[in-house]
């Protein structure tokens, strides 16, 4: 729609973002094929994409249990001060 005031033309953002939402949509749907199908999917249990995608599970998991452990490591270093300086929480 024109504005006529500075020569700018106006656009819808709903419009223009639904617009967009379903030509994505429709790229991806157009383009899915068996190429794009991982290893795990295509069944070889021992390839390098599977190794590497069970080792990425392990060190995420790993990474997490040792944020746990040290923020609890923190807290009860927190009540061990506490308790030594004489104060109670």
């Amino acid at each position: 729609m024109y504005d006529g005031k500075l020569g700018i033309l106006r656009v819808n953002r709903k419009r223009s973002a639904v617009w967009l939402m379903l030509a994505t949509l429709l790229f991806v749907l157009a383009s899915a094929s068996d190429a794009w199908a991982c290893a795990v999917c295509q069944g070889d249990a021992d390839s390098d994409l599977t190794r590497g995608a069970k080792a990425g599970v392990i060190l995420m998991v790993a990474v997490t249990y040792v944020l746990l452990l040290g923020g609890g490591a923190l807290i009860v270093s927190w009540i061990v001060r506490a308790r030594r300086m004489g104060t109670s929480l």
